[in-house]
């Protein structure tokens, strides 16, 4: 690098101070330094040395005069140079000797947490204590967990056997209610009585009776799941096993039997009325779930137009169709402003489809003959407006003439086929006022 100075050009730093070094009252690692910290060439070269610190002079550390810091430093065995860094950072007096150093420092006394004191003596565990009165601490634990004191768990005082306060006297103990269980005329007056009358075991009637609350005849003939069951014709180890067979949890269908039905209701190979059983055409059918799914139809499609207003028949005469507003929809229009603020129109055309003459109300931001295409079709009606404004006034008709839709035309057939309406003339002539009225 290149330096400019007194009209002079240098080739390097060194170059420099050796002209001027008699001059210059720093270092030049003190000029490379002042150059980084951004002062000017000349500042950099001529400037004074900052003043540091001065050692000389006495100093009184602890109420004792010392002639320097040297003397300091020697007095309390700290390296010259720690204490010269102390001095510099401005620490004076007592503080130029660390805390601990100093002559007057006391270490302060730790205090003792003890967790057991016996008779003012101190234990930081009870195992300390075990060991200090020669007592095994697994005899210490068990004699604290009976309920002992610390004292009689050390065996520091006698431990009172209260077994021995029943000698002699006679202990009321509430009276137990007697076992009493019917079954088929007979009584027996415990479990274990009736279970061997019958051949199971002791707690498995326990259980059905005490915790699962099941009548004493429920206990004894109700089937287990180990209980051999034929289903079909075909025979199977437990009742476990048919209903891993059937797809079923086996916890669900002994819940379904105990209620009263049988293997094959439980297994859903036998139907059976419930509140939810349905009457459609002659058949039962175990759930509205099971009805739409014999129609080919998902449960939520089925309840979905029963919600509608459709009847049962209606709902499921539909089939598999979808019923919906077609390319577009409110929620889509509110959203986006300038779609629906595009020119659009409603249309209200005859259609001839096969050898039939059906109806079409639909929307279009096209033409109608762009719409349509090749279709065979004649315009009766049209209205012209915003997107939106055709939309709702599309989905007003529709909404009104729904009961005039068609079921059984497919996109196959044309496309929009939802919007396919089978007319007679009345409607003909009262749709055609509804554009009319519209348009004034």
């Amino acid at each position: 690098m290149r330096y400019f100075f007194k009209e002079k050009i240098y080739s390097s730093l060194s170059s420099l101070y050796e002209e001027y070094e008699d001059e210059i009252p720093c270092s030049i690692a003190t000029v490379r330094n002042r150059l980084k910290e951004g002062l000017s060439l000349e500042d950099a070269l001529f400037n004074e040395k900052k003043k540091t610190a001065s050692y000389k002079g006495s100093h009184t550390v602890e109420g004792k005069d010392y002639k320097s810091l040297a003397d300091i430093a020697d007095a309390y065995a700290i390296a010259r140079n720690s204490l010269y860094k102390r001095y510099s950072r401005g620490s004076r007096g007592d503080d130029l000797v660390p805390l601990k150093k100093r002559k007057s420092y006391l270490q302060p006394v730790k205090e003792i947490f003890y967790k057991l004191t016996i008779d003012g003596k101190g234990f930081r565990s009870e195992a300390e204590a075990c060991r200090n009165f020669g007592v095994k601490y697994v005899t210490y634990r068990k004699r604290k967990y009976q309920g002992y004191s610390p004292k009689e768990c050390l065996g520091l005082e006698p431990i009172l056997d209260k077994r021995t306060l029943r000698k002699g006297t006679k202990i009321n103990k509430p009276p137990k209610d007697p076992v009493r269980l019917q079954v088929e005329g007979k009584v027996y007056t415990s479990y274990a009585t009736l279970a061997r009358e019958y051949n199971l075991p002791v707690y498995v009637v326990y259980q059905r009776i005490k915790t699962y609350g099941y009548t004493p005849v429920e206990a004894v003939k109700m089937r287990g799941k180990s209980t051999q069951v034929i289903v079909e014709g075909k025979t199977y180890k437990s009742m476990a096993e048919a209903s891993r067979a059937y797809g079923k949890s086996s916890n669900n269908v002994a819940t379904l039997m105990n209620s009263g039905l049988t293997i094959d209701q439980a297994l859903g190979v036998e139907n059976y009325k419930t509140i939810h059983t349905l009457l459609y055409k002659g058949d039962y059918y175990n759930s509205r779930a099971d009805l739409a799914k014999s129609f080919g139809l998902t449960p939520s499609k089925l309840a979905s137009r029963l919600k509608s207003g459709l009847s049962l028949e209606e709902s499921i005469a539909k089939g598999d169709r979808i019923i919906n507003q077609g390319k577009y929809n409110k929620t889509l229009l509110e959203r986006d402003r300038e779609l629906a603020s595009k020119n659009a129109v409603t249309y209200f055309v005859k259609v001839l489809i096969g050898d039939r003459e059906l109806y079409k109300v639909g929307i279009t931001t096209q033409s109608v003959k762009q719409r349509l295409g090749a279709e065979k079709y004649q315009i009766i009606s049209v209205y012209s407006g915003s997107l939106i404004d055709c939309f709702e006034f599309e989905q007003m008709l529709l909404n009104i003439f729904n009961h005039k839709r068609v079921s059984d035309i497919t996109g196959n057939h044309l496309d929009g086929y939802t919007e396919i309406l089978d007319l007679t003339s009345n409607d003909i002539h009262e749709i055609q006022n509804y554009f009319i009225a519209r348009s004034k």
